[in-house]
């Protein structure tokens, strides 16, 4: 099974892109880890940014907190991010 990396927090186990391949469709999903809604607070260029300060000054707490694995690094998870391929971005985020 394929797994994407949620734009904000770098938790690499969504169970689908969070714009759709296309990077047109928003999944509307919720990241298991930072809470992040794909969809509806990304309506900003400035959101994923924005979202992932207030996410780790509120202290990184994952939201569903049950699925925090054992050893889990913030550091590490957040370098995840920029392995998000172009196509999977929103259309108004990609490098052109």
């Amino acid at each position: 099974m394929d797994t994407y990396i949620c734009h904000v927090c770098g938790f690499s186990e969504l169970e689908e892109p969070p714009w759709g391949l296309n990077g047109e469709s928003s999944s509307f999903n919720i990241c298991d880890c930072c809470g992040f809604t794909f969809g509806y607070e990304d309506c900003q260029l400035n959101a994923y940014e924005k979202n992932k300060h207030n996410w780790i000054t509120s202290g990184a707490k994952w939201f569903d907190e049950e699925l925090q694995p054992e050893g889990w690094s913030l550091d590490n998870q957040l370098k995840n991010i920029e392995k998000i391929p172009q196509h999977l971005l929103p259309k108004y985020l990609r490098i052109s």
